[in-house]
């Protein structure tokens, strides 16, 4: 965790130039830590409030810097293989020292070792993913 990924302010710009650019901000400046922008530029958002919905998903994104990339699961009847894939989105709960930290993450591939009844979950923050409401599709930031 080098807090490169980190922002506490984040500068949307979207459809236009010059000062008919959208511009908006969306930031959280009272988490006692030094301000921190991000440029965010989707030249696809033309209204404010597309851009602004963009914007906080971005500073969600980037205040929780902590990340899953990878989990290894045993068949147990609290989580029995077969009852999650690829696709769905769990909660992987992290304790580091102090902090209690929930992260969300949708599972992207499985692995399993018939041998050890064990199963590999590589993982993707939930909260990386868009979705386009006219196509109904997925994609990621």
């Amino acid at each position: 965790r080098d807090g490169t990924k980190y922002a506490n302010n984040i500068i949307g710009l979207g459809a236009g130039s010059g000062v008919s650019q959208i511009h908006v901000t969306a930031s959280n400046l009272n988490t006692g830590r030094l301000r921190r922008s991000y440029v965010y530029t989707d030249q696809t958002a033309n209204t404010n409030s597309r851009m602004s919905a963009k914007a906080l998903k971005i500073l969600t994104a980037m205040q929780n810097i902590d990340t899953v990339t990878q989990i290894v699961v045993k068949n147990h009847p609290h989580a029995p293989f077969g009852s999650f894939a690829p696709g769905d989105d769990i909660p992987v709960q992290l304790t580091q020292g102090w902090r209690n930290t929930v992260i969300w993450s949708r599972i992207t591939q499985m692995t399993q070792d018939p041998t050890t009844d064990l199963m590999t979950l590589t993982l993707a923050r939930s909260d990386s993913f868009t979705y386009l409401p006219d196509t109904g599709l997925a994609g990621s930031l």
